[in-house]
Formats: structure tokens, sequence, C-alpha cells
């Protein structure tokens, strides 16, 4: 099943409220329609960007999605040994890429979701 189209199923509401006759159930269902046409009226609620800032990820050699400051994006991973982000293909990016974000990985297709606490430094 599809969702409704908001603009149609906004229409639609309008519709109701002006030529129904709710009988019985008007007390009820019209605060009730008025309060959804409300919300359908709202803009929608944008996302917060995933993306955090590099201090808050987690550095347990996992991989992560990376941002440098020149915008560059890769899987990155903290290597202890150089106290650095690495790429995660194994180069070391040292201070010519810093890292200024992160994010998570998404989960492969099909996999579970990770369920590893996030934990910064």
């Amino acid at each position: 099943m599809t969702p409704p189209d908001r603009a149609a199923l906004k229409q639609q509401i309008e519709q109701v409220l002006d030529e129904s006759d709710l009988g019985a159930f008007s007390d009820k269902a019209t605060p009730l329609l008025r309060d959804v046409l409300s919300l359908l009226s709202a803009e929608p609620e944008r996302p917060e960007t995933p993306w955090q800032p590099i201090a808050t990820a987690p550095r347990d050699g996992h991989a992560v999605i990376g941002l440098a400051w020149n915008k560059q994006v890769q899987p990155i991973w903290w290597a202890r040994t150089y106290n650095d982000w690495m790429w995660a293909d194994g180069w070391h990016s040292g201070q010519a890429l810093r890292m200024t974000h992160w994010m998570p990985l998404p989960p492969s297709p099909g996999a579970e979701p990770d369920r590893r606490p996030q934990e910064g430094p």
C-alpha cells in the first residue's frame, strides 16, 4: 500500500469538513480532522544531518565515513599506531587531509543494524 499524496489527502479532508454531516461523530471527528489538516498544511520536518564532529567518532578500529576539511569523503578508521585517522584502504591521512566530521557506515543490504553504542574518544 502506498502512502496517500499529502495534497490529495488535504483536499479530501477539506471536502469532508465542508460538505459532510458527520452526525453523532461530529463532536469528536471534526476537531480530529482539523488537527490532521493542520499537520498536513505544516512544512514537513527535515531530518538532522547525520554528520557529527570528528571528536565524537569511535576510536575502536571500526570503520566510519569520514569527511575531510577539503570535503573529501572516504571510509576511515582510527589507527592507534599513528594516533590518527587512516583511509579504510590503509593509507595514513596525516595532516594533509584532516578529518572534520564523521557518520556511521550504513548497514549492508539485508544485514542487521549495528547495535554497538556509539562512543566518542
